[in-house]
Formats: structure tokens, C-alpha cells, sequence
């Protein structure tokens, strides 16, 4: 029993140590409880709420100590430990019949406790890096960036710093009298949805954008990386199960997850990691899945049916809203269709989809009409679902987990329609991080139980990543796709792309 499994194996393992038959953990109960809390989840806070006990929060900081000497600090940091171990024991007395009550007591014992081991060992493991790779990514950002600056200061007529929000909006909104959007008690705001609104009409907006977008990743990612390397050749990412409300992992020192995906910096930075040399990297990708748990949970007949046949489920969508035979769609239509695939589903509004799109609002409302026309089982699960959460509070996936809608009655209509997003989105967003937590189980029972050399080293979105040695890279491929294809029945099939290559940007599909 433990707060914070993930940690308590990652320091056990460093000392030599493993801990087995991990029975409950309060940090991950608390988060099934109350998903979506800011401050997370940190044992002196969980023990004030279920237990009305207290325990001190740790010391992190040698300042901290105040002037204790060491042999002080370790009695005290002995006494917090122990009062903290008391505390783990009266919250499991109160949580325990509260999963039970809320039907999540399957989700921690199923799902959350047996991905928190191989989370650490993911951890540990690490991804081969190549320095060499984010320093040459550095130096052409840092032209890029400069050849930016240079077109900015061009198009504004003067020189000023991009990057200050204050002398950002004299130029865009005083000298150039561009619309204004909202303004704060510091100014006029430059923040990226007012800018996004302005930049496919003003050249000098969507450059300031661009610029920042690479000014982001040069720091984030170029720069920082290669002080991430360690001894081994590896960066070894936190990985968090309690951060995000729909049950999806996140990372952090780096942040894997937010490296863009089609971008040309994104797969710049993707290259950097690496196989080890002599060995493959194999990326093993869900396609579509949300989508696809999208056609199970509305049983609209006609996106199954799609899905069944094995039709490209854009191309299939263009045809069927803009009334044609599949094979007369144009690749635009295509690109439009996906665009109102995912607005749907993320609950995106006519606005705002009229802006992707880049089409007048009344278009974008037709398109949406015309798929909901075409597609009714979609628009019956999307207002069953949002009725559900207005009776009970919340929603939950296919598994069980669940997520509070507090705002879902809300007076205010921006935050009732924030509410609604949330409500529509989260069973799929969170089945789907249910059934990738539940193939990282399957794979990590395959792996244990066959003993290859190939380890797993990432979960990122809907895939996860192995190195393997020569003459394991065709077998575990099918292995591992097998287990990701049979995570949980769907009326639709899971479909798991499955690509090797020597980087993480040259992965190709096998086949």
C-alpha cells in the first residue's frame, strides 16, 4: 500500500529494492474520486480531506531546513514519514467504500495500480538521444527565428520585442489599427485565440504566430534537451497518471507528449530520438481509435458500417455529407470531412470550425447539419450523454471511470457550453486512455512472461514505442499488435498500425 506508487518503485528500484503485490494506493484513489483537481494530489492534502489528519509536506529545499543540522532534519523527516504512513492507512479506511460505492474500484485495481510499474520502468528505461541532433535543430531554429524577426520589424515598420505582450499590441492594435479582440486591465490582449482570429488576414499576425511557435519549441525542446541526456545516452521523461481528468498519461522534464506531430520541427525534434546501434525502433499506433469508439458507443449503423468495410472513414464521411459516391470526393472534401469528424467529436462549435475550415459560419453550420442528418445514432449518443451528466453530474467511460461536470447546470452559457464539450468528449477521450492503459498491461505481461530483449519505452498519445534487437523486430511487431488489437471488444475493430525505422521521425509502416 502506498501514495504515489510510481515514485515509491522508481526510489525502492534505485536502492536494489522491489515492491510486489501492490495492493492499494491513496494518491491514485484520490484522483478516480476527484479527477481534474488543479493541485493534484500530494499526501498532506489527501490526508486533510479523507482523514482530518495532518502531515507535514516534504522538504525539498536545503533553505528549507531552517537551522537544523542533518541528524535534526532526519528525525524530523523520520517522524513525518512515519505520521505519513499512519495517514496512508486511515485514508484506505475511508476511500475503499467510496470506489466501491462509485463502481471505480475495478478501474484502480484493473487499470491505474497495475500500469503504475511499468510506468516507473518506463521511466528508468529511458530513449536513446542524439545531442548532436537537437544542436544542429537549435542553430537552424535560431535563423529561422531571426529571419522572422527581420520580416516582422519589416511588416510592423519599426523594431520592437515580439515577444513582450504590451509592445506587441501597440503595433498590431494602435500603429497598424488591426480589429482589436479583448482587452485586459494591462492592455489590449495578444494571446494566441485572439491572434489566430487575425492572422489569415494580416501577414504580420500569422508570422508573430509562427514566431512563437518555434521560439516555444527552440527552448522547450533544441535547447533543453541535451542537458536531458544522461550518462547512459538516454532522456528519461516523468510519467503522471493523475494530471489529466480524462485517465490519459502525461509527461514532463521533457514534455513528450506535446512535441508536434505534422509539423517539420515536431519530426526534427522525433529524430533526435533514437535506436541504439544495431537495433530498431518499432512504433506501434491505434488508427482512428476515437473515432472508432466514436461508431461503438453511438452505434450510428452507417459509421460502423463504414469502419466494418475498412473505408478511409473521411472519405467516407465527404461522401456521405456532401451527398456523393466516395470515389467522385476531392482530396479538399476529404480534408473538410476529417476537420468536421473531430469537430464533432470534441464538441467544436460552428464558429470555430468556420475558422479551421476558413469558410463563412453558415457553411460550417450546414456541414455540421448535414452530419448529423447523415449520421443521426452520433447526434442521439451527443444529447443522451449531455442529459446524463445534467441527472447525475458526471460521466464515465466504458470502464468505469469517471469525470464530474460541475458546470454542467451552470447559469453562465460559456461555461455551460465548456461543461457540455467536456461531457460529450471525455467518454471517448477516456475509454481510449482505458484501453491504451489496459494493451500497455497485455504487452508488459508478454514482455515478462517471454523475456525477448526488446523493452518498451514510451507511451505518447495513441502509441507506444519499443527498441528491439535484430530478429525481433517482425515477431514482437505482430505480438504487440495483436495485444493492442484485443485490449477490449468494440463492436468496430481496433486497428494498430504497427512501423519500424532507425529514429522516431523515420518510423514507416511494415508491410
Amino acid at each position: 500500500m502506498t501514495h504515489d506508487a510510481r515514485v515509491t518503485l522508481t526510489v525502492l528500484a534505485r536502492h536494489g529494492l522491489t515492491l510486489e503485490n501492490l495492493s492499494f494506493d491513496t494518491e491514485l484513489a484520490a484522483y478516480l474520486l476527484g479527477a481534474g483537481r488543479r493541485s493534484g494530489f500530494p499526501l498532506h492534502e489527501v490526508a486533510a480531506d479523507y482523514a482530518s489528519r495532518a502531515v507535514d509536506a516534504p522538504v525539498t529545499a536545503k533553505k528549507e531546513r531552517g537551522a537544523l543540522d542533518d541528524s535534526q532534519f532526519f528525525a524530523r523527516e523520520k517522524e513525518r514519514a512515519i505520521r505519513g504512513a499512519e495517514a496512508i492507512f486511515a485514508i484506505r479506511a475511508v476511500q475503499e467504500p467510496r470506489l466501491g460505492a462509485e463502481g471505480l474500484t475495478d478501474v484502480l485495481c484493473g487499470i491505474e495500480l497495475p500500469v503504475a510499474p511499468i510506468l516507473s520502468a518506463l521511466e528508468r528505461q529511458g530513449v536513446c538521444a542524439d545531442a548532436k541532433t537537437f544542436v544542429d535543430m537549435s542553430a537552424s531554429l535560431g535563423s529561422q527565428l531571426a529571419e522572422l524577426e527581420s520580416k516582422i520589424h519589416a511588416l510592423a515598420g519599426e523594431t520592437f520585442t515580439i515577444n513582450s505582450p504590451k509592445q506587441l499590441a501597440v503595433i498590431l492594435f494602435e500603429k497598424l489599427q488591426l480589429p482589436a479582440g479583448k482587452k485586459t486591465t494591462t492592455g489590449y490582449s495578444t494571446d494566441a485565440d485572439v491572434l489566430e482570429q487575425l492572422a489569415p488576414d494580416h501577414e504580420i499576425v500569422a508570422a508573430v504566430l509562427q514566431y512563437r511557435e518555434l521560439s516555444k519549441l527552440k527552448g522547450t525542446y533544441a535547447d533543453a534537451m541535451p542537458a536531458l541526456i544522461r550518462k547512459d545516452g538516454r532522456i528519461h521523461t516523468s510519467l503522471h497518471q493523475t494530471v489529466a481528468a480524462t485517465g490519459r498519461l502525461s509527461s514532463s522534464s521533457p514534455n513528450l507528449q506535446n512535441i508536434p506531430i505534422r509539423t517539420s520541427v515536431g519530426r526534427e525534434i522525433r529524430r533526435a530520438f533514437v535506436a541504439p546501434p544495431g537495433w530498431t525502433l518499432l512504433a506501434c499506433d491505434y488508427s482512428q481509435i476515437e473515432l472508432r469508439l466514436f461508431a461503438h458507443v453511438s452505434e450510428d449503423p452507417e459509421m460502423c458500417a463504414a469502419f466494418a468495410s475498412g473505408e478511409d472513414i473521411h472519405k467516407y464521411t465527404a461522401g456521405r455529407i456532401y451527398g456523393l459516391d466516395p470515389k467522385d470526393v476531392t482530396a479538399d472534401m476529404r480534408r473538410a470531412a476529417k476537420t468536421v469528424n473531430f469537430a464533432v467529436l470534441y464538441g467544436i462549435s460552428d464558429f470555430a470550425l468556420a475558422r479551421q475550415l476558413k469558410i463563412p459560419q453558415s457553411e460550417s453550420k450546414a456541414l455540421k447539419e448535414n452530419y448529423f442528418a447523415r449520421f443521426p445514432g452520433v447526434k442521439g449518443y451527443l444529447d443522451d450523454t449531455i442529459a446524463f451528466a445534467r441527472q447525475k453530474g458526471y460521466v464515465q467511460t466504458l470502464l468505469g471511470r469517471k469525470r464530474w461536470i460541475p458546470d454542467i447546470n451552470a447559469r453562465v452559457f460559456q461555461f455551460r457550453q465548456a461543461a457540455e464539450r467536456a461531457a460529450a468528449n471525455m467518454p471517448i477521450q477516456g475509454t481510449s486512455a482505458d484501453i491504451m492503459k489496459l494493451a500497455m498491461i497485455k504487452v508488459w505481461d508478454l514482455l515478462e512472461r517471454e523475456k525477448p530483449e526488446s523493452r518498451m519505452l514510451l507511451q505518447v498519445h495513441d502509441e507506444l514505442l519499443f527498441e528491439c534487437p535484430p530478429g525481433e523486430v517482425a515477431e514482437m511487431g505482430e505480438k504487440v499488435r495483436h495485444a493492442m488489437e484485443t485490449a477490449y471488444p468494440l463492436r468496430v475493430t481496433l486497428d494498430v498500425e504497427v512501423k519500424t525505422g532507425k529514429t522516431w521521425a523515420d518510423v514507416t509502416p511494415v508491410g
